[in-house]
């Protein structure tokens, strides 16, 4: 099933590209010391299955998605699980 847009995902997703990106930091951390809970606890009630996948470097979207899916180098394959996760209903995108 797709997901759903959320408005609320994408603010939190952009706060943290404001937050982080203009620093070139690479962190789900904001400099705050905010984590994805309460970037999106800002925007909206968080539900018991939650995620984030924060993509740095890439080069256009397509090569985001590859990343998403593929996961060269990542053994857990914790994006695609992410991604490919039946309980997650909803997603924000954000890039910078």
């Amino acid at each position: 099933m797709p997901f759903k847009w959320s408005e609320g995902l994408e603010k939190a997703a952009r706060d943290h590209v404001d937050d982080i990106g203009l620093k070139s930091l690479v962190s789900s951390i904001g400099t705050d010391g905010s984590m994805p809970t309460d970037r999106i606890s800002r925007y909206g009630v968080i539900d018991e299955t939650w995620a984030e996948s924060n993509i740095f470097g890439a080069v256009d979207a397509r090569e985001v998605v590859e990343r998403l899916i593929v996961c060269d180098n990542q053994p857990t394959r914790g994006y695609r699980k992410t991604l490919f996760n039946d309980q997650l209903k909803y997603c924000g995108i954000n890039c910078g």
